[in-house]
C-alpha cells in the first residue's frame, strides 16, 4: 500500500489532477469525468451538480457515452 508521502501517490495524484483540469469545462464534463474514473452515479451527479434522473438521461445520449469513453481512454495515456 502506497502511503501519503509516496513518490508513486504524489505523481499519480498530480497527473489525475491535470487531466482532470484539462477536461473539466462544465457540469456536463465533470459529471463525464466522475462516471470515467468509476465514481458511482448518485456521487458523481451531486459531484456535478445535477440530479439523478438528469445523470440516467445523460447517460442514454451516445455522444455523452463517447466523451466517458474519451475520457477514460486519456487516462490510460
Amino acid at each position: 500500500m502506497y502511503t501519503q508521502d509516496s513518490p508513486y501517490t504524489s505523481a499519480h495524484t498530480s497527473a489525475h489532477q491535470e487531466t482532470a483540469e484539462n477536461i473539466c469545462s462544465s457540469g456536463s464534463d465533470m459529471f463525464a469525468l466522475a462516471i470515467a474514473s468509476g465514481t458511482s452515479l448518485r456521487e458523481a451527479a451531486r459531484t456535478a451538480g445535477i440530479s439523478e434522473s438528469t445523470a440516467y438521461r445523460r447517460l442514454k445520449d451516445p455522444a455523452f457515452r463517447r466523451r466517458v469513453s474519451e475520457i477514460r481512454t486519456s487516462f490510460l495515456s
